[in-house]
């Protein structure tokens, strides 16, 4: 049975005051995938999840999601943000962080059962049950993302995207939520940003190369030859079975074409 297409671009263009960000995009991403999105800084991969979320509109060519136009979609839509900084005396909870992903969704007023509850399984299916009363700040690295990642699961989405979830997580921590995406993607299609090329091959199923265009490959058809073209600097990548190490960092800086032939 084909899988349902749960994004698709059709030769979707953007620019910032005329400046390309993404060029002739198409591409389509199947219920199930885990895909990772690699790419320099300012090469695309933020505006193409701001298309997919609906925040800006393709110049050029259109953008579905599941089945829809993406503003209809986005309820169906989980975002979990890059984590850059927080007030650590803002006095919240990591229930009412979770909680915030369920607003707008019992009209106005406050938070109804439905939400408590929906707020309360999203905690329990990331490990973090016991910790609703606790104040977010306390937290680690990893477990606050794990709480992002909460309130994004909090809608009951069918799509999942992350931008860089890890970058401020320590290594355990990392492991930790990858096993945990892992996991979710047995129920959801997740699209990821991360720099992290060992991920790639041992957690998702495609790469999306994006530098202005986009490719999409089979991980298992990830060399460095694209990975080095891609990013515009040397790259060596290591196999081990089903990993793939970076053993040479890329600069991350913004260059044309993209990561080998589609």
């Amino acid at each position: 049975m084909e899988k349902q297409v749960v994004v698709r671009f059709e030769g979707v263009s953007f620019a910032y005051n005329g400046e390309p960000a993404l060029t002739d995009v198409s591409l389509r991403i199947a219920e199930g995938d885990f895909t990772s999105i690699l790419g320099p800084n300012g090469g695309g991969k933020t505006t193409l999840l701001r298309l997919i979320l609906g925040l800006v509109k393709p110049q050029q060519g259109s953008v579905q999601v599941l089945g829809q136009s993406p503003e209809r979609a986005r309820s169906r839509i989980g975002y979990v943000p890059q984590l850059t900084h927080f007030d650590p005396l803002f006095p919240v909870t990591v229930l009412e962080v979770v909680l915030m992903g369920r607003l707008g969704r019992s009209g106005v007023g406050p938070y109804r059962q439905a939400d408590l509850e929906a707020a309360s399984a999203a905690l329990k299916e990331v490990g973090l049950e016991g910790l609703h009363r606790r104040a977010f700040s306390e937290l680690s690295g990893g477990q606050r993302q794990k709480v992002l990642i909460a309130r994004a699961l909090s809608t009951w989405p069918s799509l999942l995207l992350l931008d860089e979830p890890t970058a401020n997580v320590d290594r355990l921590g990392q492991q930790n939520l990858y096993e945990l995406l892992r996991q979710l993607n047995a129920k959801l299609t997740i699209m990821l940003v991360s720099h992290d090329i060992g991920v790639v091959s041992k957690f998702a199923t495609h790469v999306l190369c994006v530098n202005r265009t986009v490719y999409m490959h089979p991980t298992r058809e990830l060399t460095g030859e694209m990975v080095s073209e891609l990013y515009g600097g040397n790259i060596a990548l290591v196999r081990h079975r089903d990993r793939i190490e970076e053993t040479a960092a890329a600069p991350r800086t913004q260059g044309e074409g993209g990561c080998g032939d589609a």
